[in-house]
């Protein structure tokens, strides 16, 4: 038998159609198919004649439907239809045959009805046409495609109908925000790139190599701070150029949206879910109302222009809320509720990030009101102790003075106990609290973030030094009280806190020498109305591990995923000790993966880095306590 090869079609073929409506043409050879419409039948002839004169017909249900004259060369002869066999014979006849002066012979490779091939040579197939040395042209199941006599192929034709094919299988549903957040695993924050007021303007930059490095280490997503802000016309509309934006004048790039794809692309390459946030913002932290109609617009574009971009890309509203946002959280719940629904039009199911106020603070998960979506993922930032992570960070409000260590076995501040001090540097030395004051008025101070009607402390204290205690609630207030005179003795002090406001969320103590002093603390109890009495101090490591459980206990009781958007220790130009800092990542990660939540360090390069640049190395104590 021959195979059935692909020819070309040399032209359209005239049909004779009796007592049946339908349509015939010569096809390229190749599969088989069925005709086009539910009631209708496509029968298809695959044959030639040896001298390209020859004729044959089709009949079917005892009648003539179409009528092929054959090429010399093998092409198949479409008829469709209409109407639904009701008798199995199918015939193939050789209707011109001669043998003078040039014999004519048909050869019929198959006959296809519905895509279901008959081959000529099966022996079921009966022909009255094929001639054989034995028994000429008498009818007889011969085995063979060739009709030598004017005479046909029979064929019987399956009546069955043959069950519908069955429909595709529906998409998948798209992932739920708890099944994407599962998937980010461990990532890594391009920081100080494209958040800069422009790319290069605090000394790091992107580039591809940066993705390959961190998809090559074992991470699984990256996280991109991105300042649109910036970018963004300042007048209604709010337009994010698409052309060329003159203050750029990267070699790369000559607008954002360029960067920002590319880096996409890049993610995508290097198999890397991506974070797209919108970052460094002050001026909607401090009048969020002034602002509020141009975030909606950047996120009007900023999700146009996403909308068909894969599950990999995750969009974040807005980095760490603050300012007025925490004084009235409720603004920040109302205006994410808007951009959520200005992002829910063009993407209703990609999974976006969402963090509470006060610089996504894991105290203020509480004060975080969700709609109701099953791809909004909350994102937490963990920073504490702040006196150890961001020691010598010259950017922040309060200097914290470098020279704080980190090790499991220190102490630090009990839940809910936050460090507020200034100019101060807090440490713990031999299970003791240390507090380094740079100056005269400098402070230590602690904050509970919510009134709790303060009442009374007690602690041993020894250090050449007089201190002022002060209240603290929208700002540190000196009390109207004696200084706390301190020697080199070792001495016991109750200290009456009920001098301080209702209002109060906090106290502490200033420096009221004139010079730099350092104080002892120890057995520090502090007792207030709404928590009673407790230690001030707790283990390091169990504080640092709260944390992280308090987020998994409101991801549980919510049922929103939580995920770990920024953490890391400052290098502070390398005056922290790797092994600090690596002590203290290795602490949040290994908590963080006990309770299935996924992180993001912060950062890849710069001021925070785990992998130095200069030396295109990773700082291997880092980069081990990441990837555990």
């Amino acid at each position: 038998m021959h195979k059935r090869l692909l020819v070309r079609v040399f032209a359209v073929f005239v049909i004779f159609c009796v007592a049946a409506t339908g349509t015939a043409s010569a096809q390229t050879a190749g599969s088989t198919s069925p005709a086009q419409s539910s009631d209708s039948q496509r029968f298809e002839v695959r044959a030639l004649g040896l001298t390209g004169e020859e004729i044959v017909e089709l009949e079917v249900e005892g009648e003539v439907v179409a009528s092929f004259d054959l090429s010399s060369s093998f092409e198949t002869y479409v008829f469709d239809r209409v109407g639904l066999l009701t008798d199995e014979v199918v015939r193939v006849r050789f209707v011109n045959d001669r043998s003078r002066p040039v014999d004519r012979n048909v050869r019929v490779d198959f006959l296809a009805v519905d895509g279901t091939v008959y081959e000529s040579e099966d022996p079921s197939v009966l022909s009255t046409g094929t001639y054989t040395n034995s028994t000429r042209c008498a009818p007889g199941n011969k085995r063979s495609e060739v009709l030598h006599c004017n005479g046909f192929f029979e064929y019987r034709v399956d009546l069955t109908t043959p069950p519908p094919p069955p429909p595709p299988p529906p998409p998948p549903p798209p992932l739920t925000g708890a099944e994407i957040n599962a998937a980010l695993g461990r990532g890594m924050n391009f920081g100080d790139a494209l958040d800069a007021p422009r790319e290069g303007d605090w000394s790091v930059g992107l580039d591809a190599s940066h993705f390959q490095i961190v998809a090559d280490a074992g991470f699984d997503h990256v996280r991109l701070p991105v300042s649109w802000a910036g970018y963004a016309d300042t007048e209604a509309p709010y337009t994010i150029p698409e052309g060329i934006d003159p203050t750029i004048s990267h070699p790369d790039y000559t607008n954002i949206w360029e960067r920002v794809d590319w880096a996409i692309d890049q993610a995508e390459a290097n198999d890397l879910m991506i974070i797209v946030n919108m970052h460094h913002y002050e001026a909607a932290h401090n009048d969020p109302a002034a602002h509020r109609d141009r975030i909606i617009a950047m996120w009007e574009q900023i999700a146009a222009r996403y909308a068909d971009a894969g599950d990999h890309v995750i969009f974040e509203l807005f980095n760490e809320p603050h300012g007025a946002f925490s004084q009235s959280p409720e603004l920040w719940n109302e205006l994410l509720a808007d951009l959520l629904n200005v992002v829910r039009e063009t993407n209703p199911t990609r999974a976006v990030l969402v963090g509470p106020v006060e610089y996504n603070t894991i105290d203020y998960l509480d004060e975080l009101v969700l709609p109701n979506d099953d791809y909004l993922i909350s994102s937490v930032h963990l920073y504490e102790p702040f006196n150890f992570t961001h020691q010598g960070a010259v950017w922040v409000e309060q200097l914290r003075p470098v020279g704080v260590p980190w090790s499991a076995d220190g102490l630090d501040f009990s839940e809910g106990i936050h460090d507020r001090s200034w100019d101060t540097r807090v440490s713990t030395d031999a299970g003791q609290l240390r507090l380094d004051y740079d100056r005269q008025w400098a402070g230590f101070s602690i904050d509970f973030l919510e009134e709790v009607g303060l009442t009374e402390m007690t602690f041993r204290a020894s250090g050449e030094a007089s201190l002022l205690l002060g209240c603290r609630s929208d700002d540190f207030t000196p009390a109207d009280v004696p200084l706390i005179d301190l020697t080199s003795e070792v001495q016991e002090f109750t200290v009456d806190l009920s001098v301080c406001p209702a209002d109060a969320s906090g106290m502490g103590f200033m420096n009221a020498s004139p010079m730099p002093t350092a104080v002892l603390l120890s057995d520090v109890e502090i007792c207030t109305q709404v928590r009673g009495c407790e230690d001030l101090l707790t283990s390091a490591e169990a504080a640092l591990r709260r944390w992280i459980e308090r987020a998994a206990e409101w991801s549980a009781a919510t049922g929103v995923p939580v995920h770990l958007g920024e953490f890391g220790a400052f290098s502070a130009g390398g005056q922290v000790p790797f092994e600090d800092r690596a002590a203290w990542t290795a602490t949040v990660v290994d908590e963080a993966n006990e309770h299935g939540i996924p992180f993001s360090y912060w950062e890849f390069h710069s001021n925070f880095a785990a992998y130095d640049l200069p030396s295109a190395s990773w700082n291997e104590l880092l980069l081990n306590a990441l990837i555990q």
